[in-house]
């Protein structure tokens, strides 16, 4: 896996958008030894996600392939499925992994989140959704779409950085057990279609949500 050097700031939390925390990762230039170290800002609100962890989904490795070739895994829990890149894990990360439901892959500067979020019962989704968005305004996105229904959002932001702009492409679900699930591509704007673009029509078409 290539891993962005100290310039490339990967930004995980806002291209996911529902969720209770933004979370910043910056990874080492590659073949260094430290270790990525998260930085965390506490997204907060009346209407917020519940603190208990979503069910555990079921991967499977090597599922299929996509049109392009490449393979892709499924991840499946009993309200929720769709296929995303599989692709190497980006380990060391609380991203990492499927204990609290969450799936971070990474190639050719193109990362993949799947992210589940359970909400209070009651919780307007609209409400929600903008209001992560309201938080989110400190980082200067720039809306290329922002679509957002009772039970969907779909987002797709600009982000600039010191040196770089990152795009980010959410697609974000409500279950009808009140769990918010979402799927971001993020990668720099510059490297986006030939690295992120071809999966999201596949990807979004793979998914069912009950």
């Amino acid at each position: 896996m290539k891993m962005p050097s100290n310039k490339q700031w990967i930004l995980i939390g806002i291209g996911v958008l529902v969720v209770s925390v933004i979370i910043f990762f910056m990874f080492p230039p590659q073949g260094a030894s430290q270790h990525p170290r998260p930085k965390t800002l506490t997204v907060s609100h009346l209407d917020g996600p519940q603190t208990d962890v979503p069910e555990t989904p079921v991967i499977t490795k090597a599922a299929g392939k996509f049109g392009n070739g490449e393979p892709f895994a499924t991840y499946e829990t009993s309200d929720f499925s769709v296929h995303y890149p599989d692709w190497m894990d980006v380990k060391k990360s609380s991203a990492s992994g499927t204990a609290d439901g969450q799936i971070f892959v990474s190639k050719n500067g193109c990362n993949v989140i799947v992210k589940p979020m359970s909400l209070r019962a009651g919780t307007s989704y609209r409400s929600y959704v903008q209001k992560t968005l309201d938080q989110a305004n400190a980082y200067n996105p720039t809306y290329q779409k922002k679509e957002i229904t009772d039970t969907t959002a779909v987002i797709d932001a600009e982000i600039p950085l010191a040196d770089a702009t990152l795009r980010n492409v959410a697609y974000n679900y409500l279950s009808k057990k009140g769990i918010s699930y979402g799927i971001a591509f993020v990668a720099e704007k510059k490297t986006f279609d030939a690295a992120c673009q071809p999966y999201l029509d596949e990807v979004q078409k793979s998914v069912t949500v009950k």
